[in-house]
């Protein structure tokens, strides 16, 4: 029953799109051709196509592969500063973790006024809780300085705080040899 009203509604789309109609209203090239023989009185249309250099194109290449690119990396970035900006009223928080084998790493958690660290592998372990409050503080404000720096930032400070440090030195090491003279 459901292929006698596929075929029949098949036949009524195609009857109603008027195909035939169509083809039989437009001359073929042969007819055209023998209606109008003289080439000079055809008239032609001609569509202009832009000549660009193969520096060009790659230009352009490479121009979109990096549009693209930057999308996707900026898609990335908006979605994890999104996951990053955790609500403060937030109740419990991670605030680092590292791996320590295969699907197995140590967190430090914050849970209300608590600071936990816990062992997450096929299930979590509590190892310890930080009951030192000075250690406490230590920890929770270190992940507010670091949470909304990328890894990247974080390695980037550090070598300008060095940079500066050194500059410094020699800047101080400089004065000295000048005042020496």
């Amino acid at each position: 029953m459901n292929i006698r009203i596929m075929i029949m509604l098949t036949l009524v789309f195609f009857g109603l799109t008027g195909y035939s109609v169509e083809a039989a209203s437009d001359p073929s090239v042969f007819e055209s051709i023998q209606k109008n023989p003289s080439s000079e009185e055809q008239s032609t249309v001609t569509t202009e196509i832009e000549e660009r250099s193969l520096f060009s194109v790659l230009g352009s290449l490479v121009l979109y592969t990096l549009l693209i690119v930057g999308l996707i990396y900026g898609l990335i970035k908006f979605l994890a500063a999104r996951q990053n900006a955790l609500p403060a009223s937030q109740v419990i928080r991670v605030l680092g973790a590292s791996s320590v084998g295969q699907q197995k790493s140590v967190q430090v958690v914050q849970v209300g006024d608590q600071v936990l660290i816990v062992g997450v592998g096929e299930n979590v372990t509590l190892l310890t809780e930080i009951t030192d409050e000075q250690q406490k503080q230590k920890l929770v404000l270190s992940n507010k300085e670091n949470i909304h720096r990328t890894p990247f930032q974080q390695v980037f400070q550090t070598s300008l705080e060095n940079q500066r440090k050194r500059l410094l030195e020699k800047k101080e090491e400089w004065m000295t040899r000048g005042d020496k003279t």
